[in-house]
């Protein structure tokens, strides 16, 4: 999956989950990948970083 793909797949998830609009168990497996794809290249590399 591209890159700008990804990222955007995971923030539509990231909003629509904090809206309680669905559950984790109702998304198909493409966009669980492309959600734990982004956790893994953007969110853990911004908090691993030191401060």
């Amino acid at each position: 999956m591209k890159k700008n793909a990804v990222e955007n797949i995971a923030k539509r998830i990231y909003t629509d989950w904090n809206k309680g609009e669905f559950s984790w168990e109702e998304l198909p497996e493409y966009r669980k990948d492309a959600y734990r794809e982004w956790v893994k290249d953007y969110v853990v590399p911004e908090f691993s970083q030191p401060k």
